[in-house]
């Protein structure tokens, strides 16, 4: 059983010691079972992507397979998809990372946003820049190179004005979505599924309409940027069909859609070197 709330993995009722980046790592992956997660939206969640390479979780990954007595050439928990990234194949049961389903008036909120996010590093001033526009405007897109912890930013905004909408704040993960065969269909079911509404919801885009119109919610589209050109279309139509919808989009470029508001982020710094000197005896 994996407690996302306590941060512990349980195995036959005795909990599994692992290090907090091992833990991340390993609930973000069991949130999407049996779906791709690139290596850089890894990097991206786990770390913030600052000062860190691809070894790091290459680490991780081997101390979660110890850890879980999993075997990479024959995996039960976590398969490697060749320089792309991992998926978790395995039956943990995992509690909620929030409470699921329509959310009652003073409850708690709802939502399917991990719960093991650190704050983005080093973020403070985008952070309040991304507050400001997403208490102001429905449709935020927040643009960056690869690797500059645009998913992280994101999510950690979300995750903090959660309560700000009554059903919730929502992810829809798009990196596993293939360029070449995605489609308005694709992409209404993936919708359809992460907001685990009926499967009839995604048969039109009416249908979606129809059954997102009494919610009030923010969802968090990631790494949009390899289809946006079925994408934009949709997030269009129910940007303008869907008043009390409110997206918050990471790509590496704009929608260019009516309604968008665009902040881009740029690389981190990297910190000048420390120099030390050695005086001869």
């Amino acid at each position: 059983m994996l407690d996302i709330a306590n941060a512990q993995l349980i195995r036959q009722g005795q909990p599994v010691e692992l290090p907090p980046k091992s833990f991340a790592l390993l609930a973000y992956l069991a949130q999407r079972p049996g779906e791709l997660v690139l290596k850089d939206t890894l990097l991206d969640v786990v770390w913030g992507r600052r000062f860190v390479s691809e070894g790091a979780v290459k680490t991780v990954v081997s101390e979660l397979r110890a850890a879980l007595r999993d075997d990479a050439r024959a995996p039960l928990w976590i398969e490697t998809v060749q320089r792309r990234g991992y998926r978790f194949v395995g039956r943990l049961q995992p509690l909620p990372f929030l409470r699921r389903g329509r959310c009652r008036p003073g409850g708690d909120p709802c939502g399917n946003l991990p719960l093991s996010l650190t704050p983005a590093i080093a973020r403070e001033a985008e952070g309040a820049a991304l507050d400001t526009l997403l208490a102001n405007h429905r449709l935020v897109t927040l643009t960056g190179a690869a690797g500059v912890g645009k998913t992280r930013l994101a999510l950690s905004r979300a995750l903090a004005r959660r309560t700000d909408y009554a059903d919730g704040a929502w992810l829809l993960e798009l990196a596993p979505l293939a360029a070449d065969t995605c489609d308005e269909a694709t992409l209404r079911a993936t919708l359809a599924s992460a907001l685990q509404l009926d499967s009839a919801a995604a048969a039109a885009n009416d249908a979606l309409v129809r059954a997102l119109r009494p919610m009030t919610l923010l969802l968090v589209v990631d790494n949009a940027e390899h289809v946006l050109r079925p994408l934009a279309p949709l997030l269009a139509h129910l940007h303008v069909q869907l008043p009390q919808l409110h997206l918050l989009v990471t790509s590496r470029e704009p929608l260019h859609i009516p309604g968008e508001h665009v902040l881009r982020l740029a690389p981190l710094s990297v910190p000048a070197p420390e120099w030390t000197t050695t005086w001869p005896d």
